[in-house]
């Protein structure tokens, strides 16, 4: 089963939103590829902060991020602990502030919270 594929964002449209990514062709084939999963959740918030999460947390994925559209937010959960399907550490993130994604590499890229909301 496929989980992700490696995309490199094109830039921004004038409103300053991000514009659809271009495949780079690195096909990840399971969690242990996975560095970061965003999911966008209006109803299905409460399936993403429970199941989805666990899921994750479970597979170890270093950073899970659900960009809440009922709040207007990001909820970023970082440090998981897989024998426990949690993780360590989570924020909440604001239109104004800035997300930190794991890129890589002990890399991050760093993009807006408002560029990623609607």
């Amino acid at each position: 089963m496929i989980t992700a594929v490696g995309v490199r964002l094109k830039g921004h449209s004038e409103r300053g939103r991000a514009e659809t990514g271009r495949l780079d062709g690195r096909v990840l084939t399971g969690p242990e590829d996975t560095l970061c999963v965003l999911e966008v959740a209006d109803s299905s918030l409460g399936y993403d902060r429970t199941r989805k999460l666990e899921v994750y947390a479970r597979a170890g994925t270093p950073q899970y991020v659900i960009v809440n559209l009922v709040d207007n937010r990001l909820e970023i959960f970082e440090e998981p602990v897989p024998a426990e399907g949690r993780y360590g550490r989570t924020l909440s993130l604001e239109p104004e502030a800035s997300l930190s994604l794991h890129v890589g590499a002990g890399n991050h890229l760093e993009l807006s919270v408002r560029a990623i909301l609607p």
